[in-house]
């Protein structure tokens, strides 16, 4: 790691408590040091009265705010101990301008996310919808027996579609992948209307099969090798997502997840059985 990235983690690493104790530690510190070496020789002189050692911490306390009201002023070798002092002091207050300008840009940062996340969810949600309308128009063509060879050969392709969704909502809600600083926990509402979704999507792929089979369109539909690749990797991701949440505190989470189990079965058993 390089020294400037050393020097970043660590200031992150620091408090606002942590910069006030030591800042007061800085300034006790010093007034303490005006004192002892001023046993030997003066460092700092007062006009008006006698310096104790409370006058030496309220001369270092002047000093590390940079407020320098003129009744106390450094002499000898207090002259170098108070230029030592107001450096570290400046320090003291970098770093808490950019505790403070970190802290806004982390708020600012959460925000946009979460607005992106919501969005993220919603269009997930949409593309779901999109997908359900599809299924739905081809089933009534399935059922009229209307439907072409080139629409049940681009069924795959509609089926990847789905599949590729699912991919995301697993990418967008698994926690613990390399990209897990920008994953953020669905609330309660948000993961049941999710996976509501998935549950009526897969619910109509199902119904898809079905029309299929019994319109006898169902060997045709095999044909392509695609078929079955896609509803295979439909599969494994919908087993992702139960995987994922199937120990969900919440009650209705964990009956969505009956659901899609329910749909990933009798989606093998098509597989299986083709």
């Amino acid at each position: 790691m390089k020294r400037g990235a050393k020097i970043t983690a660590f200031v992150d690493k620091i408090t606002f408590p942590g910069i006030f104790f030591a800042w007061m530690f800085v300034i006790f510190i010093f007034g303490l040091l005006y004192y002892l070496v001023g046993l030997s020789s003066p460092t700092i002189q007062s006009v008006s009265h006698e310096l104790n050692l409370l006058d030496y911490v309220y001369f270092s306390f002047i000093t590390a705010t940079t407020i320098g009201y003129g009744d106390i002023i450094p002499v000898g070798l207090g002259k170098v101990l108070v230029a030592l002092e107001g450096i570290i002091s400046l320090l003291i207050y970098g770093i808490v301008i950019s505790k403070l300008v970190y802290f806004k840009q982390e708020v600012i940062l959460e925000e946009i996310y979460n607005i992106s996340f919501e969005e993220r969810l919603n269009r997930l949600r949409s593309t779901l919808y999109l997908f359900r309308a599809d299924l739905s128009k081809r089933i009534g063509r399935t059922e009229m027996k209307v439907i072409s060879n080139v629409e049940i050969r681009d069924l795959p392709t509609t089926i990847n579609s789905f599949n590729n969704t699912l991919a995301d909502i697993v990418r967008l809600t698994t926690h613990g992948n390399r990209y897990n600083e920008f994953v953020r926990k669905l609330d309660d509402i948000h993961l049941e209307l999710l996976l509501n979704s998935v549950v009526l999507s897969a619910n109509k792929l199902v119904d898809l099969l079905k029309a299929l089979q019994y319109y006898k369109y169902y060997k045709d539909f095999w044909k392509n090798q695609n078929a079955m690749n896609a509803l295979s990797n439909v599969r494994h991701s919908l087993g992702k997502i139960i995987e994922i949440y199937k120990d969900h505190p919440d009650e209705k989470a964990r009956s969505k997840i009956q659901d899609i189990l329910e749909a990933k079965k009798n989606i093998e058993q098509y597989i299986l059985g083709r």
